[in-house]
């Protein structure tokens, strides 16, 4: 096996286990006495696709989305779609995500998570019928917001130590 099959190998396993832990804790029980649950996936899906975007895949963000739609009892393919249209924004609008600056990144974060709380409660009102809960949606979109520096520094860390240890 070659170091650049190996190194791919590593790669897909970090990957792996950065978006498994980030579904896990998003679905932990912890939250369910909060009757909120911040978006770690969005989270994850954001800042990866700015530093690493290399790791991010079409099927990859298919998958995740599907599977944290049948979770939480979305409308299937209401995450995939938020995903691959975060992801997609950010392929396309590089110049805008450019920065390399936390809080700036930060705050373009903020724009995208409120939006995807009004993509998510037009959705919902469409597709399940389900109405009013765009104050608890903002509610968790304002928790994403804030825990977004501290997941993006983990990741970050995370993935110099990977860098290091090749």
């Amino acid at each position: 096996m070659t170091s650049v099959a190996r190194s791919s190998f590593k790669e897909k396993l970090i990957i792996f286990s950065v978006f498994l832990f980030l579904f896990l804790l998003e679905s932990s029980s912890l939250w369910n006495s909060f009757s909120l649950r911040p978006h770690f996936l969005l989270i994850g899906i954001y800042f990866v696709g700015l530093y690493r975007p290399f790791w991010l895949s079409f099927l990859g963000l298919l998958i995740l989305g599907i599977l944290r739609d049948i979770h939480f009892d979305f409308p299937l393919g209401q995450s995939s779609f938020l995903y691959l249209a975060v992801n997609a924004l950010i392929e396309w609008h590089p110049r805008l995500f450019s920065n390399r600056n936390l809080l700036l990144d930060w705050l373009i974060f903020a724009g995208m998570a409120i939006l995807s709380v009004f993509y998510q409660e037009i959705i919902l009102k469409i597709l399940a019928h389900k109405e009013g809960l765009l104050h608890i949606f903002l509610k968790e979109a304002l928790l994403t917001i804030i825990f977004y520096p501290l997941v993006a520094w983990s990741i970050s860390q995370l993935t110099e130590f990977q860098s290091v240890h090749e």
